[in-house]
């Protein structure tokens, strides 16, 4: 195959012209009455905001009542594992703490955080099932009859 000589590319040659300056400013009243109007501006959206929002109907037996979920759980955890059981609930986190002569944690890490918590986060819909299920787990894993 014979080689190809390549031509050099052409040169383009740009021509910048210089930018200039603008020297012209606001004067002190222009400057008030931008000022003003943002003020304005500003007035009239904390008015609409701070305004009455619409009351909603929502579905009650869509909501958790964490007060009646809390109730339930905590006769599940008394039922299960005992009264010496404690537990949070921040849906959908549920967190249930072991007590230390009922937990079968690894000794370095009671003796660092000195405390035996074991967590859920619950699917949406889980609710007491979930939690009934988790207390099962944990059951079964401290060998609890």
């Amino acid at each position: 195959m014979p080689n190809k000589i390549k031509k050099p590319a052409k040169k383009i040659e740009l021509k910048v012209e210089p930018i200039e300056e603008k020297t012209e400013y606001a004067t002190k009243s222009q400057f008030d009455d931008l000022s003003n109007l943002i003020k304005g501006l500003i007035i009239k959206v904390e008015e609409t905001t701070t305004k009455e929002q619409p009351i909603i109907n929502i579905n009650q037996d869509s909501i958790i009542n964490k007060d009646k979920l809390s109730f339930d759980a905590r006769k599940l955890i008394d039922a299960y594992l005992g009264e010496d059981f404690g537990f949070e609930v921040s849906y959908p986190y549920f967190r249930l703490f072991v007590p230390l002569e009922k937990s079968n944690g690894v000794k370095s890490y009671l003796s660092f955080y000195k405390r035996d918590v074991r967590t859920v986060v619950l699917k949406d819909g889980q609710g007491i099932d979930g939690i009934k299920a988790f207390i099962f787990r944990v059951r079964k894993n401290l060998k609890i009859k």
